[in-house]
């Protein structure tokens, strides 16, 4: 996953703003390469948290070929902005200033990790579990709680229960056995994680991944 800011009110190099505090969205929100691909994403943002004046959120990236190709991109530092775009159906300008335009409602309509973008405000870095958003805002995040929004949709987990023998098991599936946590880097069945490091990765270890399976197969 990453997270970041998406976009802020500061005045873009195309000559405006998208005031952050207008901004409404559904999620989940389309996370794109460079604001291309939008009926095919790499990703999705599942997390949005907007201020006065800033747009943070947090996205994961698909577990599949490209999306394990924008992540190589972005573990290298060659994708390490985001650009926020919005649905121009849903513009409404609240004033302009010398040629600056200044939007005061709009929709997100994508988000997009990109090497460069028009915000200089939205960069964003790999999500660690027990991170904070505070350090992408120039204020404690407490003083501005009483004017924020927030939507959260949980992400899929590809979770197919306690490894069987019998069972075929798809690329990007996780399983548990023997109490641990194992994703699927390759279709199989009939190979017991632990025996190819090829097909079965470790995830997560022994007893933390227990707990977290039966979290995640009650959601289910």
């Amino acid at each position: 996953m990453i997270h970041g800011l998406a976009s802020s009110s500061s005045i873009n190099t195309h000559g405006y703003s998208l005031i952050a505090n207008g901004m409404d969205c559904e999620l989940p929100v389309p996370l794109l390469s460079s604001h291309k691909g939008y009926d095919a994403p790499i990703g999705e943002v599942f997390y949005v948290r907007r201020t006065q004046d800033r747009i943070y959120v947090r996205a994961q990236i698909n577990d599949n070929e490209s999306g394990d190709f924008a992540w190589e991109m972005i573990r290298s530092g060659e994708l390490r902005c985001l650009s926020g775009a919005a649905n121009n159906s849903t513009l409404r300008i609240q004033g302009i200033v010398e040629g600056k335009t200044f939007y005061g409602a709009w929709k997100l309509l994508e988000v997009s990790v990109c090497a460069s973008g028009a915000n200089p405000d939205a960069v964003f870095d790999i999500y660690q579990p027990g991170l904070s958003e505070t350090k992408f805002f120039s204020w404690p995040i407490a003083d501005r709680a009483a004017k924020t929004l927030v939507k959260h949709a949980e992400p899929k987990v590809p979770y197919a229960g306690i490894w069987a023998e019998s069972e075929q098991y798809e690329r990007g599936q996780f399983i548990t056995a023997s109490g641990a946590l194992w994703h699927a880097e390759t279709a199989s069945k009939g190979v017991k994680p632990g025996t190819a490091p090829g097909i079965w990765r470790l995830a997560v270890k022994r007893g933390d991944a227990q707990r977290l399976a039966e979290k995640t197969h009650a959601k289910a």
